[in-house]
């Protein structure tokens, strides 16, 4: 049995184990399993705007091969760069490398920071919540990861759809509940996808800007630590990569908070569910002097006919 083959199997052996393969694996989602360990391939040195790998299917028996192909010319004995798992345009997620392959970009400040929001136990609307998210394919719980990317407005990330839209329903309070009824129920997470109302949107961006100003005060060093021990040569390269994910980190954070400080600012400018229903329904127009109905006239002809 496996007992006899692993003999003295540790926990710390486990954690070898996993890490080793969580650092030296190849994602390719085209195999089983979707990861593999491939020797002399994991040897190339890591750049976000390096190289690539690909898998390909060769020879009658369509072995699996993996190419790995330089950004740049290589010269005899430099060093092949790829961009691992983790790599963002122009840069590296510093924090999600050095969490998952050991290694960090210490040319360039980039990264991501993970955050969670849930539904209350305490909210009186939260099995219509569960319900609902669950429809969705959401968990009452969720993590959501804020990136050190700029927001470019005409190309938005569905994931920043996504957590609004749960962040939205999250938030709803009773003066927006009628949307949690059932008669909406196939509906709801639609209307999730724009703001619901001024106070539901506010409360939205109040809670991603309190989360990140609560992370940022969380961090032990200061940005100019870290961007000082990120340069420095004379410290180990493992302070020096635990700096430059938390610099990674700070942008990411910092970038959020720019963009969730803007949108609070367009709160009056932005169109809320009553008006969207409105435009729907074709009211959100003046109204037309043949559509008004005068609610006493039955009562007046009524009263003429006695008189008469």
């Amino acid at each position: 049995g496996w007992d006899k083959i692993l003999g003295g199997l540790t926990l710390e052996d486990y954690k070898w184990a996993t890490s080793i393969v969580s650092s030296r694996s190849f994602s390719l989602p085209k195999l089983p399993g979707g990861v593999a360990l491939v020797p002399l391939a994991d040897f190339a040195a890591h750049s976000g705007t390096g190289g690539t790998y690909e898998v390909s299917f060769e020879g009658i028996m369509r072995a699996p091969h993996l190419k790995v192909r330089a950004g740049d010319a290589v010269e005899k004995g430099g060093d092949v760069r790829v961009a691992y798992p983790g790599s963002v345009v122009g840069g590296s997620d510093n924090s999600a490398l050095l969490f998952k392959r050991g290694l960090s970009d210490l040319t360039v400040v980039g990264g991501s920071f993970d955050t969670g929001f849930g539904v209350s136990g305490m909210d009186r609307f939260k099995d219509d919540k569960e319900d609902i998210l669950e429809q969705a394919g959401f968990a009452t719980e969720e993590t959501f990861t804020l990136t050190s990317d700029e927001m470019d407005w005409e190309d938005v990330p569905q994931s920043y759809w996504d957590m609004m839209a749960y962040l939205r329903l999250v938030c709803i309070t009773a003066s927006d509940a009628f949307l949690l009824e059932s008669v909406f129920r196939n509906e709801v997470w639609e209307f999730m996808q724009y703001p619901v109302s001024k106070e539901n949107e506010k409360l939205v961006l109040d809670t991603l800007v309190g989360t990140v100003e609560g992370a940022l005060e969380g961090f032990e060093t200061t940005e100019g630590e870290d961007a000082r021990a990120q340069a420095s040569e004379d410290l180990p390269l493992r302070e020096r990569m635990a700096a430059a994910a938390r610099l990674g980190e700070r942008k990411a954070l910092g970038v959020a908070l720019q963009t969730y400080l803007s949108d609070l600012d367009t709160l009056d400018s932005k169109e809320y569910y009553q008006e969207r229903r409105l435009q729907s329904l074709g009211l959100d127009r003046p109204i037309d002097e043949s559509e008004i109905v005068d609610p006493d006239i039955e009562i007046r002809r009524q009263t003429f006919d006695d008189m008469y």
